[in-house]
């Protein structure tokens, strides 16, 4: 398995960075250095030692070279309580007291709003 985060605001990806990394994938962030948003790949960066960080032009070499390798056997390792609210949000699979509690779990709810969606930003 192999995780790749690029250039991004907020922290998107961290957690199932975490996850990847935890079953013993490889992990790739964009160098937050020529990142236009470095947000997300140092926020990966803070949380785990990533196998790479390269620029962006060098991330599918990079990629093709790993997927000519064998892959280590995956560690087992519970599910993070994260990820399984994600999916589960994702599958749109919670609604109402559930939904909230749940996103809770995962940090403060923003007051803010897309004006397009409507949606929590």
């Amino acid at each position: 398995m192999i995780g790749v985060v690029l250039t991004g605001a907020r922290a998107d990806g961290t957690v199932g960075m975490r996850a990847i990394k935890q079953r013993r994938g490889v992990t790739i962030v964009q160098d937050p250095l020529e990142a236009p948003f470095p947000s997300m790949p140092m926020s990966v960066m803070q949380e785990i030692k990533v196998d790479h960080s390269v620029p962006l032009g060098e991330i599918p070499a990079l990629l093709h070279q790993l997927s000519h390798e064998t892959a280590e056997e995956e560690g087992r390792y519970p599910m993070p309580d994260e990820i399984e609210i994600e999916a589960r949000i994702a599958e749109q699979e919670m609604e109402g007291d559930e939904l909230i509690a749940s996103v809770e779990k995962l940090g403060r709810i923003s007051k803010l709003t897309c004006p397009d969606c409507h949606g929590a930003l």
